[in-house]
Formats: C-alpha cells, sequence, structure tokens
C-alpha cells in the first residue's frame, strides 16, 4: 500500500488519482488472492476465520479508495 501513502505527494491532482487508482487495484488483487485461500480444502477452522475477516478487510479497503478517487475526481471536474 506503499501506493496510497504517496496518493496526496503526488506531482498534480491527476498523478494522485493515478496513485490511489494503483492502489485500488493492489488491494483487488490482494483481495483475489486471499480468495483462492479461503476457498483451500486444506484450511483449519482458525485459518479459515482469519482468511475470511482479512477479505473482508480487503473489500473495506477497496470500498474506501473507491470513495477517494470518486471524491478526488469530482474535485478535478
Amino acid at each position: 500500500m506503499n501506493n496510497e501513502r504517496n496518493g496526496d505527494e503526488g506531482i498534480s491532482p491527476d498523478d494522485s488519482l493515478y496513485r490511489y487508482r494503483i492502489s485500488k487495484r493492489e488491494a483487488r488483487e490482494s483481495g483475489f488472492w486471499l480468495s483462492l485461500l479461503a476457498n483451500c480444502n486444506d484450511l483449519n477452522q482458525s485459518a479459515s476465520h482469519r482468511l475470511d475477516i482479512l477479505l473482508g478487510e480487503s473489500k473495506q479497503i477497496v470500498r474506501i479508495l473507491s470513495s477517494i478517487i470518486d471524491n478526488k475526481q469530482q474535485t478535478l471536474n
């Protein structure tokens, strides 16, 4: 999430928006890999529960970044 940390340090508003979009894409990819792990049959109940929590947090991060992107797009227009 280094891209997210640097999002407001962009050279221009467009650069900042670009960095947030990259962060959102990375968060989605993390969710993808977590969902693959969660669907493994070899996981014990504790690991499965932790993966479900992480998957939920990944979805929340995507929603937060989506909101940031929407707000920044509105201020640019």
